[in-house]
């Protein structure tokens, strides 16, 4: 490289090097432009350092905003990398250029400002500012530090100066985006379900800056609506929506099935996007990468220059958002076949029971037959009262009403509706529960009895689930007490406040017991203690539960018996609800 001597107005006369544009481009090309992230950053300081002849070059990035702090990513100081570290802005030459946004240029009144730069012989400084076009901000800056004074118009003038800068700015940029993105995966890799969507949208959001994101699934095969799994608008989320794509730049990225980015001028292209002029649409693809099945959807009201879906980590969060809403339907898909399951299972338990019931159903009937015989005798003879035919037909009408209550717990029980979550009350349940299994106990000559603790908490559960899980449970223990030949015969079913907050309600039986080999299989799908058992109700009956957010246990009774336990998260704190005496039935 050639040097000549520089003379510049208002500045000693000093020898200063230049270089031949066609060189430097060339050492450029050759060094520095194949290299990316810290690479990049390392060679570029060693480079701009030789190449201006000064002591110290280092590059950082603000680590807050508004910015305090600054990280160091490379620094080439005498002839040698330092270590990384971060630093306080306040009582540094950095704050005027990262603060103020501007080139900032001491030339060699360094020492004067800043004495304690005395111990690094550093008496000037050059500070140039890097920008992120999208906001504006100040996202870090180049530093250039020299023992003699340094010629800041010189430096900041050269083009081989202005290229690295454009490239530090560049490179800094792209760093920053990586770092939102893994950010971001690593904050929702633990997550799964709603949470996952919700944290996924509310990150997305904020460190990306957009005004409204939301993560939809589509609704129909052919794609034409969409269902929002999380939105994002503003400051906080909104009610997920169901929309149609017609109309809406998301149909461009779900029917087309591809990214769709428009930068700006968006209401004008589109009559539902008043007030936004800036999309960014991330189609989400099944498994094998074929069929679109939602999509990730990005609104500003500000212009947008940068798309920011070349970064691959962004590609990552699109996948493993497509991963999680495939684990979401096969869920519920899941949740539909142990429904019908269980509905199966509802029915073979009244197949089984069906002479009891049967039975049961038939006194009430056969007393209203005998009340209303009883009644027309008394008409006929023409002695009855109004006062007794009255007294006969309320005996009629108690009887009915005893036999289609029997009807209406059995058509409840039977039904196969969609599962339906709803806040209610556990005693109800147990008391049906209990008045739908005695006619089959009291043939097997068990007696079924209920404690039921006063002023329980709510819960969040479809009520039919639940007491299909304590039909099997009693059915169970029925059959146990009867193939053992026990003297005692009782179950008892029992609910109160756990001191964890949960609702309890247990199932315990006078039978003959299980050991502890048993007990770790009971749940077991398939495995079942009885000869002829399908091995599918207590399978049935923790799934039931486990979806419910609750947990189910099996242990041996202090008297011998089975003792099966349910526990259901309630809806409010424990506190609002003191216990109180149970109702003993």
């Amino acid at each position: 490289m050639e040097a000549r001597t520089a003379v510049i107005p208002g500045e000693p006369r000093t020898e200063r090097p230049t270089f031949r544009a066609a060189g430097i481009l060339q050492q450029l090309a050759e060094t520095i432009a194949p290299l990316t992230g810290e690479a990049f950053f390392r060679s570029a300081v060693q480079f701009l350092s030789g190449a201006l002849g000064v002591q110290a070059v280092f590059v950082a990035e603000c680590v807050d905003y508004p910015a305090t702090r600054l990280r160091i990513l490379a620094e080439w100081d005498r002839g040698r990398f330092t270590v990384p570290r971060e630093f306080a802005l306040a009582g540094t030459p950095c704050d005027g250029t990262v603060g103020e946004g501007r080139t900032t240029c001491l030339p060699d009144g360094l020492l004067d400002r800043f004495p304690h730069y005395a111990a690094k012989e550093r008496t000037s400084y050059l500070g140039v500012p890097v920008f992120d076009p999208t906001d504006g901000r100040v996202i870090g800056h180049v530093a250039v530090w020299d023992r003699k004074p340094i010629r800041g118009r010189d430096i900041v003038g050269l083009p081989v100066f202005r290229i690295f800068v454009s490239r530090i700015g560049a490179e800094l940029r792209r760093k920053r985006s990586d770092d939102t993105m893994w950010m971001i995966a690593e904050a929702t890799a633990p997550l799964s379900g709603p949470a996952f969507f919700r944290t996924l949208a509310h990150y997305l959001a904020k460190t990306l800056s957009f005004r409204e994101v939301f993560i939809t699934e589509c609704v129909d095969a052919h794609a034409t609506r969409v269902r929002m799994l999380s939105h994002w608008v503003g400051d906080g989320f909104a009610d997920n929506d169901e929309y149609d794509l017609a109309g809406t730049p998301c149909e461009i990225t779900v029917r087309e099935r591809r990214t769709t980015f428009i930068g700006e001028r968006l209401e004008t292209m589109f009559a539902c996007c008043a007030g936004d002029q800036a999309y960014l649409g991330l189609p989400i693809f099944d498994a094998g990468g074929n069929r679109v099945i939602g999509h990730i959807a990005f609104y500003d009201v500000n212009p947008r220059r940068d798309a920011i879906v070349d970064n691959p980590v962004f590609r990552i969060l699109a996948s493993r958002a497509g991963a999680e809403l495939l684990r979401k339907r096969a869920e519920e898909e899941a949740r539909r076949h142990l429904h019908s399951l269980a509905h199966v299972t509802r029915l073979f338990s009244m197949n089984e029971m069906a002479s009891a019931i049967a039975h049961e159903v038939n006194q009430p009937l056969t007393a209203v037959v005998t009340y209303t015989q009883a009644c027309m005798r008394l008409l006929r003879s023409g002695e009855a009262t109004t006062d007794e035919v009255l007294q006969w037909m309320e005996r009629v009408g108690a009887q009915a009403e005893r036999a289609s209550r029997i009807i209406r717990h059995l058509r409840t029980f039977v039904r196969k509706d969609d599962a339906q979550l709803l806040p209610l009350q556990v005693n109800p349940l147990v008391d049906e529960v209990a008045q739908l299994v005695r006619p089959d106990a009291r043939q097997s000559e068990v007696e079924v009895l209920t404690e039921l603790a006063e002023g329980l908490p709510e819960i969040v559960a479809d009520g039919i689930q639940i007491q299909q899980v304590l039909v099997n449970l009693v059915r169970n223990a029925v059959e146990a007490i009867n193939g053992a030949g026990c003297e005692r015969r009782e179950v008892r079913l029992t609910t109160c406040l756990r001191a964890d907050g949960a609702v309890q309600l247990r199932v315990e039986d006078t039978g003959p017991g299980f050991d502890d080999a048993k007990a770790t299989r009971l749940f077991e799908p398939f495995y079942s203690t009885k000869s002829e058992g399908m091995g599918i109700g207590l399978s049935i009956s923790r799934s039931i539960v486990e979806a419910h957010g609750g947990q189910i246990h099996a242990a041996r009774a202090p008297g011998g018996g089975a003792r099966f336990t349910v526990a259901l998260p309630a809806t409010v704190d424990r506190d609002q609800c003191p216990p109180r005496e149970p109702r003993r039935t």
